[in-house]
């Protein structure tokens, strides 16, 4: 009797694993099947969510061309469409970073955008042979906290032995923009930078997650400043009624531009190009200069709190592709040698 009921529920084990594997062999030739029948424009983008979700529904409804969005960051954009390489579901990609856009290129995965961003933008912000263009961009600074908006302290001040408070960064394994912020301060002061991180380490430097988690810290006293800061975001909390400022120091801050490309082989080429076109509208850059984000468009102007706010006196464009480059071996080594370095306890007297 007792192998009669092993035998009876081995026999439904196998029913079971069998009805399992037909649902994810269908599920999978579904999702195979639907992505070539499916008239949606897949576009994946980083944030701001809120603007490129406007976007395209501005699209949608003036084209009638459905949209797909994933938004994430650049980093994890890339993650997935690594994974995808070898079945691409989306047809646009959207990056706050022009290295992450630089290596699909070199890679051979995007498809040459020619004009689309017509004339009347900041030429210099695009790749010069057209695969991926500038929709926006944001500067990189020092966000100062309640205790601190009436001060303006230097680079110098800040990576020195004895800063003007206690002060954070994004970490740079967390946040795009603070990993183009130390790859471009490498890259312009060379073994300079990496002095005055291991300083500013060594005096207390923090590293509280992403830009968000860093602002909220900023935001209930925890910190005197935060650097290497997306400008934009500031701006946000500032329009919303936070206490903060947006700090430029004099020795210059990085422009860190905000690129679209389409990717190779889509069959949605003429809908992907449509897309594009769009983001460079008067209405699109409106929405974007609403953002805080530097508008691409010369035609318009910036919003009314960044225009409030002090211009920087010097902005740096880095080498996009010394940036490639190098990137890699430059964030491991902060990784290791800045971020996660031990501070020794304070000597007692």
């Amino acid at each position: 009797m007792t192998a009669l009921l092993r035998l009876t529920a081995l026999l439904r084990l196998l029913q079971l694993l069998l009805l399992t594997g037909a649902v994810l062999l269908c599920v999978g030739v579904i999702g195979g099947c639907s992505r070539q029948d499916d008239t949606a424009l897949v576009i994946y983008s980083a944030g701001p969510r809120p603007l490129i979700e406007q976007i395209s529904a501005d699209f949608t409804a003036a084209t009638g061309v459905p949209v797909r969005l994933f938004v994430a960051t650049t980093g994890q954009l890339m993650a997935k469409l690594e994974a995808e390489r070898f079945r691409p579901q989306a047809d646009v990609v959207i990056f706050a970073s022009d290295v992450a856009a630089e290596a699909l290129k070199q890679a051979g995965r995007l498809a040459p955008l020619g004009e689309l961003a017509g004339d009347a933008t900041h030429a210099g912000w695009h790749d010069p042979a057209g695969f991926y263009l500038a929709t926006s961009a944001a500067l990189v600074g020092v966000a100062l906290g309640a205790s601190a908006v009436d001060t303006r302290p230097d680079w110098p001040q800040l990576f020195s032995t004895q800063p003007p408070g206690r002060l954070a960064m994004p970490s740079p394994s967390r946040s795009g923009t603070a990993g183009d912020f130390v790859v471009a301060q490498v890259l312009t002061q060379g073994d300079a930078a990496w002095q005055d991180f291991a300083r500013a380490r060594a005096a207390g430097l923090e590293f509280p997650a992403a830009n968000s988690q860093a602002l909220t810290s900023l935001l209930i006293g925890n910190y005197h400043a935060v650097i290497g800061a997306a400008d934009y975001l500031v701006f946000r909390q500032i329009e919303q009624g936070a206490a903060l400022a947006m700090h430029y120091p004099a020795e210059g801050v990085p422009l860190m531009t905000r690129p679209v490309a389409m990717l190779a082989g889509t069959p949605r080429a003429a809908d992907a190009r449509r897309f594009i076109a769009h983001l460079f509208s008067d209405a699109s850059q409106l929405r974007i200069a609403e953002a805080h984000l530097l508008p691409a468009s010369v035609r318009v102007a910036v919003s009314d709190v960044r225009a409030a706010a002090t211009a920087p006196a010097r902005v740096w464009r880095g080498d996009v592709q010394a940036a490639l480059a190098s990137q890699g071996s430059i964030l491991r080594r902060f990784q290791y040698q800045v971020e996660r370095a031990q501070i020794p306890p304070p000597e007692q007297p």
